[in-house]
């Protein structure tokens, strides 16, 4: 069977805590559970963002970030512009997003939510990809990819590096 229903941000706040779903174009879309290899990507890249910018700007994913009514996604890191409150459950448009692909989810980060992240003013989007061992950096005047020992770097989060084949050794 199919719906038609839309999904609103009060739709996803009715959810029980801790439902593994994210709001992508008033759809409910299931975040299957990560491997254990896409956890230590993701913790090494917010350690690094951390040592940049400190723990109340560096987050670890799963977080809600609320873009508008239809769109609440839940990135897999992110930096946000001011210090978060320790308490924080949400935020709102970080500064910079890290999504790490996972088994089915390339086509969902690159094609449906990179727009919204863009036209919202998230200033740099990162896709790390374990499997082509790649680092793709993407803002609203373009992408470039990063591998083996090339450095990708944050133009928003000053002296943020990262060089592909030191994070997937």
């Amino acid at each position: 069977m199919v719906t038609t229903t839309k999904f609103t941000r009060a739709d996803y706040m009715a959810l029980p805590e801790e439902y593994p779903a994210q709001l992508v174009e008033g759809e409910l879309v299931r975040r299957p559970s990560l491997s254990v290899r896409h956890r230590q990507i993701t913790g090494t890249v917010v350690r690094r963002l951390a040592e940049r910018v400190g723990d109340d700007r560096a987050v670890l994913g799963p977080m809600d970030v609320f873009l508008d009514d239809e769109n609440v996604f839940q990135a897999d890191a992110l930096v946000t512009p001011e210090p978060l409150p320790r308490s924080a459950t949400e935020v709102g448009i970080p500064s910079l997003v890290v999504e790490v692909f996972a088994a089915g989810n390339r086509w969902l980060n690159r094609r449906r939510k990179l727009p919204h992240y863009l036209e919202a003013g998230v200033a740099e989007v990162w896709f790390v990809d374990p499997e082509a061992e790649t680092v793709e950096i993407v803002t609203i005047r373009g992408d470039e990819r990063f591998r083996g020992n090339d450095r990708a770097a944050s133009e928003i989060v000053p002296e943020f590096r990262l060089t592909p084949a030191d994070l997937f050794a």
